[in-house]
């Protein structure tokens, strides 16, 4: 549930820390609600198109379930920690830094989805490459993002709950946590594991495997900046 647990204690807590704690969980709290709520939007809406089996469908109209709870869950949080939301609101969409993080998977995301309702409208023919192409790369940058980025984030959550500060968002971040790796990125890993066996799997990846690198390398180094400037 998004309200599993009580927030009152964050209230206080918001008020009393230390500002390097409280730019931290402001910031870290701005990138996961906008990444969820990224993911929500568009998960089931760029896949549906391509997808036959129904079990597939099943799998990514859970995930997209799960994000949007994430989502509502962020949401509750702020709603919860403060005095006037508004504010807060205001404060956290003002990190743009943190927007920014998400630059690479948006850019793939965007692009997907133009191709996905091209298809959906009968603009690309079923055999055209440009269509497995994207829904490889699609598929490798939400793998980045859940198994990356998010873990990257919540680690950082994580640090600030062992403190002892804001443990009842930690523990909502846990159970968060577990949906992603245990249920995104596995499937993630799944479809590129099954592609990979594949003719067309192995010939896409050998020919696209130097943008594969490029999106991994491009996360791996957002991550590695943003925590560094992060935790100073």
């Amino acid at each position: 549930k998004h309200n599993e647990f009580p927030f009152e204690s964050c209230n206080v807590q918001f008020k009393t820390c230390d500002p390097g704690t409280y730019q931290v969980m402001i910031r870290t709290l701005a990138w996961q609600w906008e990444a969820d709520s990224i993911a929500a939007r568009t998960l089931l809406a760029v896949m549906a198109p391509f997808i036959s089996a129904t079990e597939l469908l099943g799998v990514w109209g859970e995930i997209s379930r799960n994000e949007f709870l994430h989502g509502r869950t962020y949401s509750h949080i702020v709603k919860s920690s403060f005095d006037d939301p508004e504010v807060a609101l205001k404060e956290i969409l003002e990190v743009k830094e943190s927007m920014w993080r998400a630059h690479t998977v948006s850019r793939i995301m965007g692009q997907t989805y133009q191709i996905s309702h091209k298809y959906a409208l009968g603009l690309i023919e079923k055999d055209d490459p440009i269509i497995y192409d994207t829904i490889f790369l699609f598929v490798v940058a939400l793998w980045c993002l859940e198994g990356v980025q998010f873990a990257s984030s919540f680690g950082v959550t994580f640090i600030v709950a062992e403190n002892g500060d804001f443990v009842p968002i930690g523990r909502t971040v846990q159970k968060i946590c577990q949906d992603e790796l245990v249920i995104h990125v596995a499937t993630c890993r799944k479809i590129l594991e099954i592609e990979l066996q594949t003719p067309r799997g192995i010939q896409t990846y050998l020919r696209l495997r130097d943008t594969v690198k490029t999106i991994i390398d491009e996360v791996r180094d957002t991550e590695l900046a943003w925590n560094q400037n992060l935790l100073s």
